[in-house]
């Protein structure tokens, strides 16, 4: 009996092993069929997939090659101009200091947290008056300015104020426009033509207005003002310009 069950084990086993041999015959050819099929297939272009020229790298040419091909050029930003402004020092008018570095600009951006006093925003105008004398009639000019209000209703005058400014620049046809920032810290003026201007104080630099209406004769108050300029893709020498 036990040489029975041996036998038919093994025959059992026989039976098992042709079957697979016929499923791995039958699968192998079904792979081949799909294969030479596939290669009569037209191809699709995956219209989704980016599109990569493959080219070899001797072979092209400067007109051929991309601007990522190109390293990026190097932007160097150096200290051009550093006033140290005693107490009581005259002769410091926005004009006189750096009116001439923002001849030129397409975008000029202000930031200043303090425009609260009439006298604040007097400032703010006679910066104005500068960059609208130093503008070419035919050039395009935005201004951006952000400040700061410490409560909603300084923020409905100052608003008030700012708009009256808006209505007098673009009488002058320059694009002003303002608003608020909860963080803002930093007194600046920053150019497209790669001009920053750090403000210690901001533009509330002056003791008070000029009754003469000449801005140099105006007292300072003790501050720093600092104008870098960004260059691209030029080596600057370690100096002050």
């Amino acid at each position: 009996m036990l040489h029975c069950f041996t036998q038919a084990d093994r025959l059992k086993t026989l039976i098992e092993r042709k079957r697979q041999d016929e499923v791995d015959a039958i699968a192998a050819a079904a792979n081949a069929a799909a294969a030479e099929f596939a290669s009569r297939m037209p191809i699709v272009e995956d219209l989704d997939a980016p599109r990569v020229a493959v080219v070899p790298q001797e072979s092209l040419s400067d007109s051929d090659r991309s601007s990522d091909d190109e390293p990026e050029q190097p932007k160097t930003t150096v200290l051009i101009k550093k006033y140290d402004i005693k107490h009581g020092q005259t002769g410091c008018s926005y004009q006189k200091l750096f009116g001439n570095h923002l001849i030129g600009a397409k975008l000029i951006k202000i930031r200043d947290p303090y425009f609260r006093t009439d006298y604040q925003l007097e400032n703010l105008v006679e910066l104005l008056k500068v960059i609208a004398a130093n503008k070419k009639p035919e050039q395009q000019l935005r201004i951006r300015l952000v400040t700061f209000a410490k409560i909603a209703s300084e923020k409905i005058e100052i608003t008030s104020n700012l708009q009256k400014i808006r209505i007098w620049m673009a009488n002058n046809d320059i694009d002003f426009a303002y608003k608020f920032s909860t963080t803002l810290h930093d007194r600046s003026i920053e150019t497209d033509t790669g001009v920053t201007i750090r403000l210690g104080r901001g533009l509330d630099y002056f003791q008070h207005l000029a009754k003469d209406g000449n801005e140099d004769s105006r007292p300072c108050k003790a501050t720093n003002i600092e104008i870098y300029k960004t260059i691209d893709g030029q080596i600057v020498p370690n100096r002050v310009l």
